[in-house]
């Protein structure tokens, strides 16, 4: 039997079919909606003999005939088989693209449910040296291979304790992609605390992504985002992100991979399950591009999300789904992060199918310069997969999350969204399973929410023209 990732579902009475695969997405009527619905496993007699009580018989074979035109040209039920989209075809070069420099692993904040411990992974307080930053940015570059273009991330505890380093770093990159040929992007995540007229001026002057993260409403936010003191840091950080979003203007404030962009970020808990409203409350601050994460953590969080809290979860995406439309007739759109998706630009198969490339094309850097595959993974020395001061002879891990690719992972085989998430976050399944291929059934539950909300957004629009 053929596999396939197409999936049909029904939102807001629209019938919305998308292969995976593909990337093809159509809307249908009722009678294509139950031809493609049986497609893969009867063939048109089949379907007559069931439809011809609520169909015509000329109105199932002419959507029969449209499915039947629509799979010969290979933009429905794509053969997974004869596509070669296996295990070995999924992997990835090991060319490496990006690194994220963990410049400060200390923090101003004392945030609830940081994975980090408070910046500090475990250990003490520790900023990078210039000397690190340097050497980790000639290892990116000598690893690029043949790449025209390479990614670099600051990340923490907090970058902005430590913005000498984030200076140097930048100025000594931009000489590299300037010696090699090459771009190069570069992109920061802040709790926006330290934001002041001189960082912003830099982050314009540079081009620099920026990151805010802020958890909504005050009360949410304060609750979870804490100075050092334990006192609430939401009117800092809001001011402080409202006048960086002004210095930027539009031509700073894209959509995510369309250019520069600057991005606030919350983290969604059983503290806000009604997260919606954190939402609307960022989006009246004047917020437009706007990402929020489900938190994950260990089961003793009294924070932690659980599966009976799934219905009240994806009910809050329908909420977002109305705010988004109506922003759009506005002339005003809502970007929100989780519902941006693009069928006709990519990413490519291969990168679909690879995984978020943890561990292979993307690294993270600890201040000492030790290797992690990526940043929620650093300070955990099971992980260390070298130096950037010493050659070492390629890591094993290198081999291990060569294999954690979608290919490699049961659960995703029959999943409709496999080739959305590309199964999903490494460090996640690590966390709450201690198994780099074993998804987490509530974060899969979101996911395909949240693409079926992304497919309707698109076609909503094409129908609205908006």
């Amino acid at each position: 039997m053929t596999r396939h990732a197409v999936h049909a579902f029904t939102y807001r009475d629209v019938h919305i079919v998308y292969d995976g695969l593909s990337q093809t997405l159509i809307t249908v009527d009722d009678v294509g909606f139950e031809v493609v619905k049986r497609f893969a496993l009867q063939n048109l007699p089949g379907m007559m003999g069931e439809l011809v009580d609520r169909f015509s018989e000329e109105d199932v074979r002419n959507a029969y005939e449209e499915i039947a035109s629509l799979t010969a040209e290979g933009a429905l039920f794509c053969d997974e088989d004869q596509l070669a989209v296996s295990r070995d075809a999924a992997r990835p070069s090991l060319q490496l693209s990006g690194i994220c420099l963990h410049v400060a692993h200390d923090c101003n904040m004392r945030c609830a449910y940081c994975f980090a411990g408070s910046g500090l992974y475990g250990g003490k307080p520790t900023l990078m040296r210039q000397n690190t930053a340097r050497a980790a940015l000639d290892h990116l570059f000598r690893r690029a291979g043949s790449s025209a273009h390479v990614y670099v991330d600051f990340f923490g505890g907090e970058p902005l304790l430590n913005m000498p380093v984030v200076k140097d770093a930048v100025a000594y990159g931009n000489q590299l992609a300037k010696d090699t040929g090459r771009s190069v992007t570069w992109s920061m995540t802040t709790n926006g605390l330290l934001l002041d007229a001189d960082i912003m001026a830099y982050f314009n002057a540079q081009e620099i992504n920026v990151i805010v993260s802020m958890d909504g409403r005050p009360q949410i936010h304060d609750a979870m985002r804490p100075n050092r003191q334990g006192q609430g840091t939401y009117d800092f950080v809001c001011k402080n992100a409202v006048n960086l979003y002004q210095t930027r203007g539009p031509q700073m404030t894209s959509r995510y991979g369309d250019g520069v962009y600057t991005y606030i970020r919350g983290t969604f808990s059983r503290r806000n399950l009604d997260f919606a409203q954190d939402v609307i409350h960022l989006y009246r601050q004047g917020f437009r591009h706007i990402a929020m994460e489900p938190v994950v953590t260990d089961s003793s969080a009294p924070w932690k999300l659980s599966f009976e809290d799934v219905d009240h979860l994806k009910e809050q995406y329908d909420h977002l789904i109305d705010l988004i439309i109506d922003s759009r007739k506005q002339g005003d759109p809502l970007n929100f992060h989780h519902f941006e998706l693009d069928v006709e630009r990519g990413p490519c198969l291969g990168k679909r199918a690879s995984g978020c490339g943890a561990g292979l094309h993307y690294l993270a850097v600890s201040p000492e310069g030790d290797i992690y595959p990526c940043h929620q993974f650093v300070g955990d020395t099971m992980f260390r997969m070298g130096s950037v001061f010493a050659e070492e002879p390629e890591s094993a891990l290198t081999g291990v999350f060569k294999e954690a690719n979608l290919g490699g992972k049961a659960a995703c085989q029959t999943c409709f969204a496999r080739y959305y998430c590309d199964g999903g976050c490494h460090a996640n399944h690590w966390l709450l399973s201690r198994d780099l291929l074993q998804p987490d059934q509530l974060s899969c539950e979101l996911i395909r929410k949240r693409l079926e909300c992304a497919l309707f957004l698109i076609a909503n629009e094409a129908e609205e023209g908006i």
